[in-house]
């Protein structure tokens, strides 16, 4: 067996949630059919998906998902730098919808994200220059299309996300998986993170640091309120809401 990309390490660190100890099984399952299935023959990589008993069994190198009722300040769902570089994301089931395993705001759908941008951006700093030399977009996996999803064979849903091709200036389409994106750029599903001389913007969604540009996207409120977390990797880009 090769050696994984990454390993991931879920936990269950809400009390009392025992529905969501029934869920993490097949959410496990449908994330590494997605992870070693199209995300992998698209992406590249290997990737290991366990269910930790509680966090002393994690073993070095692993990424911690971490479900909790909610986070610290304010609630959020992130992905960020803890132990030495090493990326943990934090779930909080505050901000998921109340069906764990079905529809875009369930929480195999945000666990989904969140994997699949761990995969592509560990560091939650990568860009991208597009086509004019000056405008880069953030190396996020599934932002331009946050508010679509499939079903897994097992049922269960999880995330869309931007193919190769979107990376790639002027390249011809799908850029994305399930082909929702009408164009390279296509925020109608999700949002955008981009920079350029002069400061950090934001299209889709939320408001700019500069310039106070404002486009929706189609984002859920609970998608949206995980965006204004300090935590979350759009502030930790510069964000704010």
């Amino acid at each position: 067996m090769p050696t994984p990309t990454i390993n991931y390490v879920i936990y269950n660190l809400a009390d009392g949630r025992k529905d969501v100890d029934a869920a993490l099984p097949a959410i496990r399952d449908a994330q590494d059919e997605q992870c070693n299935g199209p995300y992998s023959q698209e992406h590249g990589g290997f990737y290991v998906i366990r269910v930790g008993e509680n966090p002393l069994d994690r073993v070095g190198g692993e990424v911690a998902i971490n479900i909790r009722h909610t986070i610290p300040v304010a609630g959020a769902i992130a992905d960020h730098q803890v132990n030495g570089g090493v990326p943990d994301i934090e779930v909080a089931l505050d901000l998921t919808g109340t069906d764990l395993l079905r529809g875009t705001d369930a929480l195999s759908v945000s666990i989904s994200h969140e994997v699949l941008e761990t995969n592509g951006d560990r560091g939650a700093n990568g860009w991208k220059t597009r086509g004019d030399g000056v405008t880069t977009d953030a190396e996020e996996m599934c932002d331009f299309v946050q508010n679509t999803g499939y079903v897994s064979t097992n049922g269960v849903w999880v995330s869309n996300f931007v193919r190769a091709a979107f990376f790639i200036p002027g390249r011809d389409g799908p850029w994305d998986y399930l082909s929702r994106m009408r164009q390279q750029y296509d925020v109608s599903n999700g949002y955008g993170i981009t920079g350029a001389i002069g400061g950090i913007n934001q299209i889709g969604g939320m408001l700019a640091r500069r310039g106070k540009a404002k486009q929706v996207g189609n984002l859920t409120e609970p998608q949206k309120a995980r965006k204004r977390n300090p935590y979350s990797r759009a502030r930790r880009r510069g964000l704010w809401v």
